[in-house]
């Protein structure tokens, strides 16, 4: 019987610039999958925190220092060789200038331009979450389809990528009605329209690309309950209810409410960094969240802003 395999703890840091590029290096020729493309990173030793090991490998490889930086992501990948733990983290500030100091190629790409063949296999995960959108607009609630019509139309033509189709007033029944109209909109788009995961079960329709859980939704569930080429988000407001939501396999999160309500149920950014800091999901910012609050949430470890009124420009 073959010893088992140790597994192999990586820290794995996300670095974004301005222009919305991502950092990633070239694996020396002579090293185990060389001339790939990679996030940078590297082992964790023995009693070393992954923070800990972050900081020094980016110090290391890349002449730089992590200052603000929150869990993104965990993956577990077995190689044919060996069992790797990714601990992935989004690093939102750092001290220095990137450079190759191990004379590595390094260089800033657009997460749409990465191709999974240029990396190893256990960053496919990572590329897919580098591509979720900066920003997830949420249906309003109507009293008709139309000015949704109108309004989902608007947002393929301005390249929004994902949408959440939430109408809370209508029964199952229209709900999946109105989806599915909504739906064919998008399919031939590159819009993919969540679908209320209680009004509109995605074993049931067909061309669903996607599903969201409300918080009560989700706490009823013990496991991830659609496919995983199906995208699967969750509404949260709290620590338990992150916690479910990774313990299920979410692909992502809404967290709520963020910064701008001003009451007592208001998370404000503080609150929301120790919330995105406790897990390692994917986490949109959602409550009062407008264009230009994006560069704040981005700061604060969330991949992006989600919301009804800074999307809904158009007469309802």
């Amino acid at each position: 019987m073959p010893a088992k395999q140790k597994l192999v703890h990586v820290a794995v840091g996300v670095v974004k610039n301005d222009l919305n590029q991502v950092l990633i290096s070239l694996r020396r020729s002579d090293a185990d999958q060389g001339g790939l493309w990679e996030f940078p990173g590297g082992k964790v030793d023995p009693g070393e925190d992954v923070q800990s090991a972050l900081c020094r490998e980016f110090k290391e490889e890349l002449g730089i220092n992590p200052t603000r930086f929150f869990p993104l992501k965990k993956i577990v990948h077995q190689y044919s060789d060996k069992k790797v733990l990714l601990d992935v983290w989004m690093i939102t500030s750092f001290d220095g200038e990137p450079q190759g100091l191990e004379g590595q190629e390094i260089k800033w790409q657009l997460a749409e331009m990465f191709k999974y063949d240029e990396f190893p296999k256990a960053n496919r995960q990572i590329i897919d979450v580098l591509r979720l959108p900066l920003y997830l607009p949420i249906t309003p609630q109507v009293s008709g389809f139309k000015a949704l019509e109108t309004l989902i139309l608007n947002w393929i033509e301005a390249k929004y990528q994902l949408a959440y189709f939430c109408q809370n007033q209508l029964s199952g029944d229209l709900y999946r009605q109105w989806f599915d109209c909504a739906n064919q909109l998008c399919l031939k788009s590159g819009l993919v329209l969540l679908a209320d995961l209680e009004k509109y079960p995605c074993e049931s329709g067909f061309g669903v690309r996607g599903v969201h859980a409300k918080a009560s939704t989700l706490m009823a569930l013990i496991e991830r309950p659609v496919a995983e080429d199906v995208l699967f988000s969750a509404s949260c407001h709290n620590r338990k209810e992150l916690r479910r939501a990774q313990s299920v396999g979410v692909d992502f999160v809404l967290l709520a409410p963020t910064a701008k309500y001003g009451n007592s149920k208001s998370l404000g950014w503080t609150g929301f960094e120790r919330l995105v800091e406790s897990v390692s999901i994917p986490t949109y910012a959602l409550g009062g969240q407008f264009k230009p609050d994006l560069n704040q949430a981005l700061l604060s470890g969330a991949v992006g802003i989600a919301g009804i009124s800074t999307f809904s420009d158009v007469p309802l």
